[in-house]
């Protein structure tokens, strides 16, 4: 009998090509290979007349600002984030790491721990070519892409986490597993049943979704492999409550959460932006669950990227106070944003440098819009944000 799940794959494949990826393996090490969705400017088919079939990369340096998305543990690469790839591609290069023992990546290598998954992904990154990265982390990829950050701070510049926390301690899993009513992560997040996976996604969503229970068996075949495997990444995840310690993480750090998070709530959240210091921020999607990048996919880049674009107009603020002889006349309207005046004395040649900076494209409602040569006025407003927009409010913080 067919498999529903796998019969879409080779769509999929297509569809990620349109969007602007395409998969690439990556040798880390002797027994180690990473499968990664790279941006596909950047491979190179082997010629018909060449007798290799080898895929090797021709221009290894991004030239556009790099993005990783890094899955979670229920799904790979491609699944999770299917819905955030073609928003980004086109002003970002994406690149999507399948993780050791998920989608076509694996190791002959015993160490199971999440720096183990940290450091294959950097060596991977490098061997394409990424020298600088934002790095978006869901669930077990946001401690995956906590470790990243603590490890490699010159690669890492900023990251996104949703619905992960630092480390995995004796009294969050015995906590969190308590309250949901499962007797090991294993059970949790190692469905051997259409029952046990219906199961996760009950307590992964905030919505109840239904699906028929042939479409979950066929699910299971596909997205649960390498079961022994996954196994120990789940026992390589535990650690003991006193070996914990809070690093110093110099990058800027957004916490993105759904409000409804069953598995880790909304305040762990809240706890974790206090441990880690001022760098970091908190903000809560409402009607949404540990999976928001899928329940809340518009809503899920609309606050985000929002929220990066204000704090950009923030430093503007500062650089037009200090250059440009605007102090009183910029105001900050919450919820709404932007609206400042330009006096005719402001140095308008440092003014259009720090403007740069925003690099927003004209005359689209939710722009920076200047009226006259000397003077005027400049308004930045929130509404009818849509996806082009989103893609570069995303570059504000990464530019």
């Amino acid at each position: 009998m067919v498999n529903l799940v796998a019969i879409q794959q080779p769509l999929i494949i297509r569809l990620m090509k349109m969007a602007g990826v395409q998969t690439h393996a990556v040798e880390i090490e002797p027994g180690t290979i990473m499968n990664f969705w790279v941006p596909k400017e950047t491979i190179q088919k082997p010629n018909k007349k060449s007798k290799t079939t080898v895929v090797t990369t021709i221009a290894p340096k991004p030239e556009k600002p790099v993005v990783v998305l890094v899955h979670g543990f229920a799904a790979e690469g491609i699944a999770t984030w299917q819905f955030q790839i073609g928003a980004l591609s086109k002003q970002y290069s994406v690149y999507v790491p399948d993780l050791l023992f998920f989608g076509g990546s694996i190791s002959d290598n015993p160490d199971r721990s999440p720096t183990f998954q940290a450091k294959c992904l950097v060596r991977g990154l490098r061997k394409l070519g990424v020298e600088r990265c934002v790095v978006v982390g869901f669930s077990y990829g946001g401690m995956v892409a906590f470790k990243m950050a603590e490890l490699y701070p010159e690669m890492i510049r900023a990251m996104v986490v949703s619905g992960s926390i630092l480390a995995m301690t004796d009294s969050i899993t015995e906590l969190t597993l308590k309250s949901l009513g499962f007797s090991s992560s294993a059970e949790l997040l190692l469905p051997d049943s259409v029952r046990g996976l219906k199961a996760l996604l009950s307590v992964a969503t905030h919505r109840k979704l239904w699906f028929p229970d042939r479409l979950h068996k066929d699910y299971l075949e596909v997205m649960f492999n390498n079961r022994k495997e996954r196994g120990e990444l789940l026992e390589g995840l535990v650690v003991s409550n006193k070996d914990v310690t809070i690093p110093y993480f110099p990058q800027r750090i957004h916490l993105l959460w759904g409000e409804n998070d069953q598995i880790f709530k909304m305040e762990l959240a809240q706890n974790m932006k206090w441990e880690l210091g001022e760098n970091a921020t908190v903000e809560g999607i409402p009607k949404a669950g540990h999976l928001v990048h899928i329940e809340r996919p518009y809503s899920f880049y609309v606050d985000y990227n929002y929220k990066l674009l204000i704090r950009k107009m923030r430093k503007l603020r500062f650089n037009l106070e200090v250059n440009g002889g605007i102090k009183e006349e910029f105001q900050e309207i919450e919820g709404i944003g932007f609206k400042f005046n330009l006096p005719g004395h402001a140095d308008l040649e440092a003014l259009d440098s720090n403007l740069e900076l925003v690099n927003l494209p004209n005359g689209k409602n939710g722009d920076l819009m200047e009226t006259g040569e000397r003077g005027g006025s400049l308004d930045l407003i929130s509404g009818g944000l849509q996806f082009s927009l989103i893609s570069e409010c995303f570059h504000s913080l990464i530019s």
